[in-house]
């Protein structure tokens, strides 16, 4: 009998094995049907607590091997304040026995092919004991009808020994030479090429309003002195709303400028000294697209959790607290936008930061958010993250408080791999190509400057807080675009000064887009408004909801007036403007282009622009150009599959289909499109599942077999006789005795204690019996409630890994007809294991500082927590496919 479920509809694209990757060579213009060798920047890579600067020469090659054979890429090394355990004497930051270690980091790393990067000091942000008082941060007052500044006296966050001191003033490039200089004399010790960038990460530069070069540089810039704009900001008078409004923006804009001086600054510290620079701009009171584009490498941030209505998806969460500060995926593409426009090869991501709880995360949650991650443009997964531990410490070992415990101790390590595994053969793609976005969307970075938090002489724009973005028009237009279908990148101010236009396209160094959109923006620069209309007068499709009504600022104000009344005019003179969309929309023509101008969402109609409707079919998506042709990154992360012919823009003669998790590749079924270079492709795939699709210009190399299309023709119970469960390892000494079931379950459901108190592996264990099969049938293992991974033997051979939604896995080859033995290891969180220390109150919160803080920055304690299910629950069963040629 057929089965008639959601389920009922099985994927290739399904986990069948931890695999290998297939190598092949520099990329070709021609496709390969193989997946990419992983290099080090393909793998994941870890940001490496330093506690105490404590590791030996031996800890760090130790811990480097460690994170070589679990396929890591590389390290991002932060030191962190220490542990109280004695275990390991603490060592100065930069001093000559810490020194030694880092060499042999970076040594370890290179010879194992390993990427190395370390922040610019430590903890964050910059600062140390080095920082001289007159280059501290410091904040504006207005005391007395004066403006003057007081020091902040913040202090370097979880620094490390040797790193404690006062903040560095992050307005000020000339302090940051003389911070700066610490780390020139000292790691010219380690060898040049040694470490690949240097980091700095999210403003948390708190209160910092002031630099020394205010008072004298704000006049110069803005023609009125500083004392006038701080009695403005500070005590206006009952006329003077707007002239506060103007002389805020002066003042948080040269903050801007100066903040963006000092990430320069470092930028070219950082090539002098022969390093790359990684950015996290979020959080600066600053053009976050301008920060990002002056670096190397963009780095965004993910901070907390997001939701899937994916099945089983919500039901896994056994996470007994949420932060409300739920990440954004429009505002991760500040960092992929900037990367974009400038050609930046490497887009990365602090990832994973308080997705959960202490010990409540597992691949399965995390699978969803990097694709949505990777579909918004990340392509460099930097995990948070490592803490390094001596080997003789207890569990759970030196620890971070803020991070996923990524590392061996960790009982879902084995399932950790596992996932890397997906993550390189998806970046090893995904770096390997360039993005294919249609349109540019400005951001009217000085209507944000202005309005975004009045109250305060500078406003951060940070992750946690993204109303900034999102509560306003520009918000609403990214939504809707994506929404529509469109590919969409970010542009600032100074990135369309780099703009020309080539066929009709807006070209930047990182590419070309079919239009530049601009949302209802209230305040323009008199030369950005110019910079719009050359580039309409050029041939570019240029839609705006409306023009500037003013500029921003007090400065120079009635000069800057004239000079954008007289921009606006070169679109308000021109004769014969035709309206449309029943007259809500102008089109007004300038030289060889044409302007639009009304609401967005009859701007879309009205321009000749096509959408991709992937978006209609509920899958979230990224479209990239290769060498070879077009390609195409799908996540199915609503709550049903996909099963049907699915229409692409940019099409081709051929279409292969790459699956990350199982490394399967196969030729697609396709058929014509409706439009020029349109195609359809037949897809299945279940709610978790994500997929590439590749469309070759050229002819296919190594040509694949064709894509396995599958049905379910019956479901019957895996076990042909009762469960056995053996506990194999465990986080704590005692492992609970051997069970036999009667039907499977949780085994933190059975009546042991012992069983509840367990965090580690377990295996079930039963007979299965394999059917014949006929010509074109196969067979499929549904694993059912997981929690949280596992791995699959049949005959005490490896057959698969199940870490992700949906639980299910080819059985490729199939077994022989007859009886097999069936094995799954279950790997369970380690939120037990921890609930039971502190119901036993044992000391195992041993670290310096923050020790230990849960996700809502309050004391841990997890003795209050539920008993996070562990186990397999099923129902596992046998699926007996059936092959069928899509129609």
């Amino acid at each position: 009998m057929r089965v008639k479920s959601d389920l009922a509809i099985l994927v290739l694209a399904l986990c069948a094995s931890v695999g290998c990757l297939n190598a092949v060579s520099d990329p070709l213009p021609e496709f390969t049907a193989a997946w990419p060798e992983a290099d080090s920047t393909a793998k994941p890579w870890m940001r490496w607590w330093w506690p105490g600067n404590a590791p030996t020469t031996e800890d760090a090659r130790g811990e480097m091997e460690m994170m070589a054979a679990a396929g890591l890429g590389g390290v991002e090394l932060t030191p962190i304040y220490g542990s109280r355990d004695g275990l390991r004497p603490f060592r100065p930051f930069l001093s000559a026995p810490y020194l030694e270690t880092l060499k042999a980091a970076t040594e370890a790393a290179a010879s194992r092919g390993m990427g190395f990067d370390m922040c610019t000091g430590t903890g964050w942000p910059f600062g140390g004991p080095w920082v001289k008082p007159e280059d501290t941060a410091k904040k504006i007052i207005w005391a007395g009808g004066r403006c003057g500044f007081l020091p902040t006296g913040q202090q370097v966050k979880r620094a490390a020994p040797g790193g404690e001191g006062p903040v560095l003033d992050p307005f000020d490039p000339e302090a940051l030479a003389r911070y700066l200089q610490y780390f020139t004399d000292r790691l010219a010790e380690i060898p040049r090429g040694r470490i690949r960038c240097q980091t700095h990460d999210s403003f948390e530069y708190y209160e910092a309003s002031w630099t020394p070069a205010l008072p004298a540089r704000f006049e110069q810039r803005f023609g009125y002195p500083l004392e006038e704009a701080a009695r403005l900001i500070f005590d206006p008078g009952p006329q003077e709303k707007e002239q506060q409004e103007r002389a805020r923006y002066d003042y948080r804009l040269f903050l801007a400028e100066q903040h963006l001086a000092y990430v320069r600054a470092w930028r070219d510290w950082c090539a002098e000294m022969g390093f790359l620079a990684r950015e996290q701009a979020h959080g600066a009171p600053a053009n976050l697209l301008d920060l990002y584009g002056a670096s190397d490498i963009p780095e965004m941030e993910t901070f907390g959790a997001r939701d899937y209505p994916i099945p089983g998806y919500r039901d896994r969460q056994a996470d007994p607290a949420r932060r409300e500060d739920t990440p954004e995926p429009l505002i991760w593409r500040f960092a992929a936008s900037a990367a974009h426009a400038g050609n930046k090869r490497l887009v990365s991501c602090e990832t994973c930061t308080w997705i959960r709880n202490h010990w409540h995360a597992s691949p399965g949650d995390i699978k969803p958010f990097l694709d949505e991650l990777f579909c918004a443009g990340i392509n460099h997964v930097v995990f948070h993250g490592w803490c390094f531990s001596p080997r003789e410490a207890p569990w759970p070992g030196w620890y971070f408080y803020a991070a996923e415990q990524f590392n061996p101790r960790n009982p879902l390590w084995p399932a950790f791999v596992d996932m890397f595994g997906w993550i390189a053969r998806a970046q090893s793609l995904l770096q390997q190509s360039r993005p294919d976005n249609d349109l540019l969307l400005f951001w009217p970075f000085d209507d944000a400057l202005t309005d975004f938090k009045p109250d305060r002489p500078v406003a951060q724009f940070t992750v946690h807080d993204p109303s900034w973005a999102l509560d306003t028009p520009f918000g609403e237009a990214a939504r809707l675009l994506t929404l529509r279908g469109f590919g969409v990148d970010y542009l600032s101010d100074l990135a369309l000064e780099t703009a020309s236009v080539e066929g009709g396209s807006i070209r930047l160094p990182g590419g070309r887009w079919r239009a530049l959109v601009v949302p209802r923006t209230i305040r323009m620069r008199p030369e950005t408004l110019g910079r719009i209309l050359d580039l309409t007068e050029q041939g570019a499709a240029v839609l705006m909801e409306q023009l500037p009504e003013t500029v921003p600022g007090l400065g120079h104000l009635t000069e800057r007036k004239q000079q954008l009344e007289q921009q606006r005019r070169r679109v308000s003179d021109q004769k014969g403007a035709a309206g449309m969309e029943g007259e809500k929309v102008r089109r007004v023509h300038l030289g060889s282009g044409s302007l639009l101008l009304g609401p967005m969402k009859a701007l879309l109609r009205a321009w000749d622009g096509r959408p991709e409707t992937l978006g209609d079919t509920g899958l979230t998506w990224i479209r990239r150009k290769a060498s070879w042709g077009t390609l195409y990154y799908l996540a199915c992360l609503r709550d049903r599959p996909v099963a049907g012919w699915v229409s692409f823009n940019r099409g081709g003669g051929a279409a292969v289909l790459m699956d990350p998790v199982s490394g399967k590749i196969g030729r697609g079924a396709l058929r014509k499109g409706s439009g020029d270079d349109a195609a359809e492709v037949y897809l299945q795939l279940s709610p978790g599942q994500s997929i590439f699709v590749a469309f070759p210009d050229q002819v296919i190399q190594g040509e694949p077999d064709p894509w396995p299309y599958h049905e379910i023709i019956s479901a019957l119970p895996a076990g042909s006789e009762p469960w056995t469960l053996h506990f194999e390892t465990g986080v704590l000494d005692a492992l609970p005795a051997d069970q036999t079931l009667s039907e499977l379950c949780f085994w933190t459901d059975l009546d042991d204690p012992a069983c509840r108190r367990f965090s580690g592996a377990a295996t079930y264990r039963t007979q299965i019996q394999v059917p014949n099969l006929e010509p074109g049938q196969m067979l499929a293992l549904s694993l059912g409630d997981v929690r949280h991974a596992a791995r699959i033997r049949i005959d005490r051979e490896d057959r698969a890994a199940a870490w992700c939604l949906p639980f299910a896995v080819m059985l490729d080859p199939p077994p022989a007809p007859g009886e097999h033995t069936l094995e799954i290891t279950v790997f369970s969180t380690g939120a037990n294991a921890i609930r039971d220390l502190d119901r036993k109150g044992a000391s195992w919160k041993i670290m310096d500082n923050a020790n230990i803080v849960d996700i809502h920055y309050k004391p841990l304690d997890a003795s209050t927590w539920p008993v996070v299910p562990s186990g397999l629950a099923g129902p596992v069963e046998l699926r007996l496919l059936k092959a069928f040629k899509p129609e």
